[in-house]
């Protein structure tokens, strides 16, 4: 099978399968949004809220319950009734992370351990303030708790060892039971929280790894024939920008790069027409420019740069003033903003605005990043460059008379 039929046939077969990888991956995540899915603080406060059987999520008592009976405690309906959930509760030496007690009966303190180590004394220091604290809570009933991602053992043997698999295991089969009974905040809540247990901090298998594997399996042969000759990332941009300046009338490209795109309005380009000194080669003093860095901060700018070694001589000093006046006497304050080193011989940058952050350059999909560009791309185009073309045009008129 040549390459032609290989890519028809995997295009023909794996379309569904595509589509529902693209569906998953762009699964809506407050927590992964947020950049918060291995915060220890965040899983915490999370756990707390889950553990409170008067919290608003609708699980009442299920999850502390099971959780209990794991560590080896059956609560009864009153304990249940007169339980608390503090966070990093405050004892005589630091605060543990969570402390579930009915302030007579029992309690639970879990000290929660994501990437960081407790220190040598953590655990001792934890054991010794509580139980000097709850000194009358029955000792049989007094639970130490060391949950961690893997069961890691703690440096003390009072405290029991827990896992994230029990919690992620927990939650989903309560979940699961009692979906019906919680209502739909709650519901998206807890479902997006166990997709992070499970990806995040198991590292288990997801689904879309799972779909993944399975079409790279079936389809290597298409795949890393569309790998050798993807698109990278700066390339797509640049030609996501290519194709906005050919459909706009008022603007035309002067040059592309593997880094920059120059381009410049046909109203600049007629205003340094008649002042340039070999117009006719293209060359404009003052041009747009896209300056892409994927090498080191990964972001997408627009600049109005300047090169007056290509305008007339007697034009020069005139615009270089000009420009410098605006800025020292904050007329337009920014419409340059760049300008302390203007020159009448080098290259400077007058004016700059990032059209792209790093996230967006990393994160942002190809239809993402075309409407980014194009929305941001029209704004500069009704509210910025007007007022360019004006100035530019206004000069030249200006000393022309005079």
């Amino acid at each position: 099978m040549d390459d032609i039929d290989l890519l028809k046939k995997f295009e023909e077969e794996s379309s569904s399968t595509l589509e529902d990888i693209a569906e998953l991956k762009n699964k809506f995540n407050y927590f992964e949004i947020i950049k918060k899915e291995e915060s220890e603080i965040v899983h915490s406060n999370v756990l707390a809220w889950i553990f409170n059987p008067k919290s608003n999520h609708n699980l009442q008592a299920a999850f502390l319950t099971q959780f209990a009976s794991k560590i080896g405690i059956r609560l009864k309906k009153k304990q249940i009734e007169n339980t608390h959930v503090k966070r990093e509760y405050s004892t005589e030496r630091k605060r543990p992370d969570i402390l579930i007690t009915d302030y007579s009966t029992y309690f639970i303190v879990i000290e929660n351990k994501i990437e960081a180590s407790v220190t040598d004394f953590q655990l001792k220091n934890y054991y010794e303030s509580l139980n000097k604290e709850f000194w009358y809570v029955p000792v049989s009933s007094r639970y130490f708790v060391f949950l961690t991602p893997k069961g890691d053992k703690p440096n003390h043997e009072s405290w029991r060892i827990v896992d994230y698999n029990f919690i992620y295991k927990l939650l989903t089969n309560i979940f699961e039971k009692q979906s019906l009974n919680i209502c739909n905040q709650s519901r998206d809540f807890l479902e997006q929280y166990t997709n992070v247990l499970g990806k995040d901090i198991l590292k288990s298998k997801d689904e879309v790894k799972e779909l993944c594997e399975k079409l790279y399996m079936k389809y290597k042969e298409a795949l890393d024939l569309i790998y050798e000759y993807r698109m990278e990332k700066h390339k797509i941009i640049i030609k996501i920008i290519n194709d906005i300046i050919s459909k706009n009338t008022n603007l035309h490209s002067k040059e592309t790069e593997s880094k920059q795109i120059k381009f410049i309005s046909k109203k600049l380009d007629k205003a340094f027409e008649k002042y340039t000194k070999d117009s006719r080669k293209g060359f404009r003093p003052i041009y747009l420019e896209f300056q892409i860095d994927y090498d080191h901060s990964e972001k997408l700018t627009l600049c109005l740069k300047s090169s007056l070694k290509d305008l007339k001589e007697e034009y020069k000093s005139n615009l270089v003033n000009e420009i410098k006046a605006i800025k020292d006497n904050n007329a337009k304050k920014d419409l340059f903003d760049k300008t302390e080193n203007i020159s009448v011989s080098g290259y400077d940058t007058l004016w700059k605005i990032d059209f792209l952050s790093e996230n967006e350059y990393r994160n942002l999909t190809v239809d993402e990043l075309r409407t980014k560009i194009e929305e941001t791309m029209e704004t500069f185009c009704e509210e910025i460059l007007p007022d360019f073309e004006d100035f530019f045009e206004n000069i030249f008129e200006t000393q022309n008379k005079n």
